[in-house]
C-alpha cells in the first residue's frame, strides 16, 4: 500500500477509534494542522519530511485525544506532541 494511501487509512481509523472522553474534537485537533507544519517547518529544511512528522502527529494526537481533559490546552499540547 503506498504510503499516503496508508497515512490516510491510519487517520480515518483515529478518527473513528479515538476515544469520545476527550474535551478536544477532531476538528479542533485538525485546525491546527497548519500551525503544526509550521512549528515543524521551522526545525526541518526536508518539506517531504515535514509533511510526514506533521501528518504522525495529528495521528498521535487523535490516538491520544482522551488523555486531554481541557480542550483550552489543546494547542499546547499538539506542540508537546510534535516536539517529542
Amino acid at each position: 500500500m503506498p504510503l499516503v494511501c496508508k497515512r490516510a487509512k491510519i487517520m480515518s481509523e483515529a478518527y473513528l477509534t479515538a476515544g469520545r472522553s476527550g474535551s478536544a474534537s477532531p476538528e479542533e485537533i485538525a485546525n491546527r494542522r497548519k500551525a503544526i507544519h509550521n512549528f515543524i517547518r521551522a526545525r526541518i529544511a526536508d518539506a517531504a519530511t515535514v509533511d510526514d512528522l506533521t501528518q504522525e502527529v495529528l495521528v498521535k494526537a487523535q490516538q491520544a485525544r482522551p488523555s486531554l481533559k481541557d480542550s483550552s490546552k489543546v494547542e499546547g499540547w499538539l506542540f508537546r506532541i510534535a516536539r517529542n
